[in-house]
């Protein structure tokens, strides 16, 4: 009987083993491709709003360091996919970019102010954008590109620019036999506001220290803002789908990619209006906090000049709440990714520094997904 047992138990162990075998071959058969997308603000290095010749900002030879020290880390990355933004000068930044780490690239310009050539630029340093690069055997195609607000006009060689603008770039890749589409964006910042923002107001105002006019008009400027990054992103998402009906006419939409500076957190109304629109965030959390400027403090004050996101009225108790945002690690930027792709695996990358520098103001996103 024993040893009838043990062979029944023999047979059931090899049936079981050649089962799973089985479901494991399979599974790996109607798996799809996988892609490596990283998203970085690559950070331009400059501070904007002291003057209108020429932005201060970052030294070119600490700027050359930071440069070697982002191509070092993205080759031991080795990502398939880059979404970058923040690229200055555009034009000649993403094929710098594209020629060290031996991908394909397209570009936008996005900032120029006014630009006619060699003769007549201000200010003189800022033609910044936004860029996509890629491994050649991606096959990478530049599809278009959005102006999301503001009235920018832009190229490498000219440009006219009054309004803060901002832009979407669409680009093309092919994985397994199929095309997928990839965006990368950078997107108009919402005043950051402390919790309990509203009802601190409040208390000001019943202690006399604001009035309620002044009140009203802090609050309808938080809002405007609110409302600027919240219409930028239906508006990226209405593109999105007007390129993804041109890849598939019949409606079998392709896979998508969307990365970027969003400039808002995961809690914010943009970001809600992309999950409701059924996209998967690969990475959220406190772990993603991606804009830190109490750890990567020497970069964020070369880049940010420190002033007030809305009116304060030189009021100190409405200037301490706003200055909550220099000392707050938030997570600003995102990848998002269609239905039916699968995110295996996020990180956040580029937080490292060498001889005390860090590639960015910014920290990077790294997440590797399954395509259907």
């Amino acid at each position: 009987m024993r040893k009838h047992t043990a062979s029944l138990f023999a047979v059931a162990l090899v049936l079981g083993s050649a089962f799973s075998l089985g479901r494991s071959a399979e599974a790996q058969e109607t798996s799809g491709p996988s892609l490596k997308v990283m998203t970085f603000n690559v950070w331009h290095g400059l501070r904007s709003g002291e003057s209108h010749k020429r932005f201060p900002g970052e030294d070119a030879e600490r700027a050359a360091e930071r440069f070697d020290w982002q191509i070092e880390e993205i080759k031991r990355l080795d990502p398939d996919v880059l979404l970058f933004q923040e690229v200055n000068p555009n034009q000649p930044q993403s094929r710098r970019y594209a020629e060290a780490l031996g991908y394909d690239e397209i570009h936008k310009v996005t900032s120029c102010g006014l630009h006619l050539g060699a003769i007549y630029k201000i200010p003189k340093n800022v033609n910044e954008g936004i860029a996509i690069l890629a491994k050649p055997k991606l096959g990478l195609q530049r599809a278009g590109k959005k102006r999301l607000s503001g009235n920018a006009k832009c190229s490498a060689t000219w440009g006219f620019q009054t309004k803060e603008s901002r832009y979407a770039l669409f680009g093309v890749i092919t994985l397994g036999g199929q095309k997928a589409l990839v965006v990368t964006t950078h997107l108009a910042a919402p005043a950051f506001v402390p919790a309990g923002f509203d009802d601190q107001l409040e208390e000001l105002v019943k202690e006399g220290m604001i009035t309620a006019e002044q009140r009203d008009e802090i609050l309808a400027e938080r809002d405007r803002k609110q409302a600027r990054n919240v219409g930028e992103t239906e508006h990226l998402l209405k593109e999105i789908a007007k390129h993804q009906g041109r890849l598939a006419p019949a409606g079998a939409y392709p896979p998508t990619i969307l990365g970027g500076d969003f400039n808002a957190e995961p809690d914010y109304p943009g970001i809600a209006t992309v999950k409701k629109s059924g996209w998967t965030e690969a990475a959220t959390g406190p772990e993603f906090y991606t804009w830190n400027p109490v750890l990567n403090h020497v970069n964020y004050g070369i880049g940010t000049k420190r002033h007030f996101s809305l009116p304060t009225f030189d009021k100190p108790q409405v200037e301490a709440m706003l200055d909550e945002r220099h000392d707050t690690p938030r997570q600003i930027d995102h990848i998002f990714v269609s239905p039916k792709i699968r995110v295996v695996s996020a990180e956040m990358v580029m937080n490292e520094p060498k001889d005390g520098i860090y590639p960015s103001d910014h920290f990077g996103l790294l997440t590797t997904i399954e395509l259907p």
